[in-house]
């Protein structure tokens, strides 16, 4: 028997992952009223002071334990808290994939960018300065991408 490989259509699959990155992206928007939105506003609170919240801070064991009271689900419950403001593990590759389809860089050009990758913005686009390693002799390259920002008009 012999397994053939099938390819999505390329809108087919950026569309699948706008939907991934954009679950991420409005997650931190989605918490509903729960009998402990005021304990995880306290946790909240304390995620954006430390900037991530560990499971032997006291904010953390107190919310935990009184939702195991309640009966609520615990299960990956920092990460859950966490999730809303970071980005998971979850959606590292989808957030990878989506940026490769839309740029057209390489996995691993992606994989490799750094903080201050983006430069030269203007009339809404924007300069990716990416390292490519197999480019031998010419490593650094730049690529001009569309940023979604406003198009300048000319008069």
């Amino acid at each position: 028997m012999t397994l053939r490989w099938r390819r999505l259509p390329l809108s087919r699959s950026r569309g699948a992952e706008r939907r991934k990155v954009s679950t991420a992206t409005f997650r931190s928007f989605s918490a509903t009223a729960s009998p402990t939105s005021g304990m995880e506003a306290v946790v909240h609170a304390v995620i954006e002071e430390h900037g991530l919240l560990r499971t032997d801070q006291p904010a953390y064991k107190n919310l935990y334990f009184v939702r195991a009271r309640r009966g609520l689900p615990t299960h990956q419950l920092a990460d859950e808290l966490n999730g809303r403001h970071h980005l998971t593990r979850n959606d590292i590759v989808p957030f990878l994939v989506l940026l490769a389809l839309e740029t057209g860089l390489e996995i691993e050009c992606c994989k490799e960018l750094m903080v201050d990758c983006l430069e030269n913005a203007s009339n809404g686009t924007v300069e990716i300065t990416y390292l490519k390693r197999r480019a031998r002799g010419a490593e650094h390259k730049r690529l001009r991408v569309r940023d979604g920002g406003p198009r300048r008009r000319e008069a």
